[in-house]
């Protein structure tokens, strides 16, 4: 079955919160599977953040350390921006509900940081058992590449090729 990314599709609606609620931001992420068949199944736990502020770097950091799928956590923390840019208050923390539900298809299968799959994030091919012994991950935004493809880029680099971490070969 193909690994390539099926639709995402999300939803978020932010308010801003009372004094009472703290300095912090409030943001809770609920996730669901779309099946084929048209059924919905929630993935479990729903995700409660208290964040510090919405700055890029920041909330990418925070996401990505939850998802470990750098695309993903990309996409979450555009969203997230969005919602916050658009129901900032001056001064005022925000509760922000940021839903997302991923599309499984006959074609797709579910996305990879659901079911466990992954594929090269250098040159895209899916990862196979034969090619176990020669696959890497890297600490820094642990995603799976092929050694044939991660250390020609790294000499070339030194950096992580998602999140340009520098590295040392």
């Amino acid at each position: 079955m193909e690994t390539t990314r099926p639709l995402i599709t999300f939803h978020a609606h932010a308010v801003p919160t009372p004094p009472s609620f703290g300095p912090l931001n409030t943001l809770i992420i609920l996730r669901s599977v779309k099946h084929s068949d048209g059924s919905v199944s929630p993935i479990l736990p729903q995700i409660r953040l208290k964040l510090r502020s919405f700055t890029y770097d920041y909330v990418h950091q925070v996401i990505n350390n939850r998802f470990h799928d750098v695309i993903l956590s990309y996409q979450i923390s555009d969203r997230i921006l969005l919602e916050a840019r658009n129901n900032q208050v001056a001064n005022s923390p925000l509760f922000m509900v940021l839903s997302f539900e991923v599309t499984e298809t006959a074609t797709h299968g579910i996305h990879p940081i659901l079911n466990g799959e992954d594929s090269c994030s250098i040159c895209l091919l899916e990862m196979s058992t034969k090619s176990k012994p020669s696959i890497m991950r890297l600490n820094c935004c642990r995603t799976f590449f092929h050694e044939p493809c991660l250390v020609p880029w790294l000499k070339r680099e030194g950096t992580c090729p998602l999140c340009r971490s520098p590295l040392a070969m």
